[in-house]
């Protein structure tokens, strides 16, 4: 018994005619009828009932149908994977992403990837941009989602793509007082409690530029944004965050924090994919690299009418 026995059987059933299953495979009919009488006399059993009016599956067909259909999945699975194999999608790939990246496109893009190859293993780990950087241009990792300011120079070891550019905003209680005007200065900002990234994540170093010349009031520094966005929802500070960080965050949509422009501020931030040059990457470097992008427009398209500094 081959797979092609079976899936020279599986056409006939399907299109109820010897004829019509020969001109789908591009066969001639007695080849395809001699290969199921094959089929038959190995198995010992009647597969087909043959008469005028076409065929139609015998008792024994009809019982070991669910089999057939079966074996012939497998054999496709192997087929995929196989060409999978070939295109080098495949192995382990291990991920640096700053927290941004988690409540931008990362996740989506996780999903997307494990539905298309689930046979590749991707190790994500969570860090600030100095230390991914790092990592990628020492090979520890194969590829890096860090924050980088638009414009500013890139490792001469890896090569640095922005996704998404995203302005700065302030970011407050609901029912600040500051939250009443639609823009924040940033000397009034300077004199409220702060929560800010600890060191090493390129949010810190724009916001002390932002407030060059200004005593802070650093009140809490914290590795996720995560846990930035939720101590402004409980009013423990106000903060400074990329926006696009922000559109789909839980606090904002329940009214927990209010965002607004900061007056004089043109400073952004960029997510930026950071990799080695191209003779050094494999196919599902490349793969998981194609699928950020993508998602980095499918998220643009979808916030695009977002307003979110009232």
């Amino acid at each position: 018994m081959t797979f092609t026995q079976l899936r020279y059987l599986e056409a006939v059933i399907r299109l109820g005619s010897f004829r019509k299953a020969a001109d789908e495979l591009g066969l001639a009919q007695p080849s395809i009828s001699q290969q199921i009488h094959a089929l038959e006399s190995e198995l010992g059993v009647e597969l087909l009932v043959r008469s005028t009016r076409g065929v139609r599956l015998a008792d024994a067909g009809e019982t070991l149908l669910p089999l057939i259909q079966q074996a012939l999945g497998l054999d496709q699975s192997i087929h995929d994977r196989s060409i999978r194999l070939r295109q080098g999608l495949h192995g382990y790939v291990k991920l640096g992403a700053v927290n941004a990246a988690s409540s931008t496109i990362l996740s989506s893009a996780l999903v997307s990837i494990y539905a298309a190859h689930p046979e590749l293993k991707i190790e994500v780990d969570e860090a600030d941009s100095d230390d991914i950087a790092s990592r990628v241009r020492d090979g520890n990792l194969d590829l890096g989602l860090v924050g980088r300011v638009p414009g500013s120079p890139q490792g001469i070891e890896f090569e640095t793509e922005d996704l998404l550019v995203s302005p700065l905003v302030a970011c407050l209680p609901a029912g600040h007082p500051l939250a009443r005007s639609r823009t924040v200065f940033v000397n009034q900002l300077a004199h409220e409690r702060l929560i800010v990234p600890r060191s090493g994540f390129i949010l810190r170093e724009a916001i002390r530029a932002i407030f060059a010349g200004y005593e802070l009031q650093f009140s809490y520094y914290t590795s996720s944004t995560e846990s930035v966005k939720r101590l402004v929802a409980e009013d423990v500070g106000c903060a400074i965050l990329p926006l696009l960080s922000l559109l789909t965050s839980p606090y904002l949509m329940t009214g927990r924090i209010v965002l607004r422009s900061l007056h004089g501020v043109n400073m952004a931030l960029g997510l930026c994919l950071v990799h080695r040059p191209t003779s050094e990457r494999s196919p599902a470097v490349d793969f998981i690299s194609a699928t950020l992008r993508h998602e980095a427009l499918q998220f643009l398209e979808r916030h695009k009418s977002e307003i979110p500094c009232p």
